[in-house]
């Protein structure tokens, strides 16, 4: 079994995706990962995009339907970058989750995409999730000594590692 991470594995089954059944499977891929980010967003925009792209997937839906889905996840992390109410950094966490779950939407159009933009939407659905997940954990305090912020921002780093080591058999499985 391979080490890499989820979005090293998630990347590459964009690019090998050549025909409708690969790309399907590589969205489900996509679908799994940002799914784990969700419980860092209230807004059901992003829910709606994993959503639709899950419908693609079973060929109940277009991928107009998909990638507008996408469109409002989008919008929805805007809106979370241009407010200032609340907590800065739950904020921050439930943006990722946004443009992670919008990730899905807009990977139904990666056969005719070039590799960087698989390469994004693999940072976006699956780096993001991982992101949200660790930061989910490992909260940072802005208030603390300098010190014990550096050491949760190690703490931060690994936890990042090992969610992305856990959902790279999120994407094994959905590639299956």
């Amino acid at each position: 079994m391979s080490d890499d991470g989820a979005q090293e594995l998630l990347y590459r089954a964009l690019l090998e995706a050549t025909d409708e059944p690969a790309l399907r499977k590589a969205v489900h891929a996509c679908c799994a990962c940002a799914g784990e980010a969700l419980v860092a967003v209230s807004d059901p925009r992003p829910a709606e995009a994993i959503a639709a792209a899950e419908r693609w997937i079973a060929g109940r839906a277009d991928r107009a339907e998909a990638t507008a889905a996408a469109a409002a996840a989008q919008l929805a992390a805007k809106e979370l970058l241009s407010s200032s109410t609340g907590d800065a950094q739950a904020r921050h966490l439930a943006e990722l989750a946004c443009h992670a779950a919008a990730a899905c939407g807009r990977a139904v159009l990666a056969l005719s995409r070039p590799p960087s933009w698989k390469a994004i939407i693999a940072e976006h659905a699956a780096g993001y999730a991982a992101q949200v997940c660790a930061g989910l954990r490992h909260r940072l305090d802005p208030d603390a000594p300098l010190e014990a912020q550096e050491q949760r921002k190690r703490a931060l780093a690994a936890e990042t590692e090992a969610q992305q080591r856990r959902l790279a058999l999120r994407v094994r499985n959905a590639l299956e």
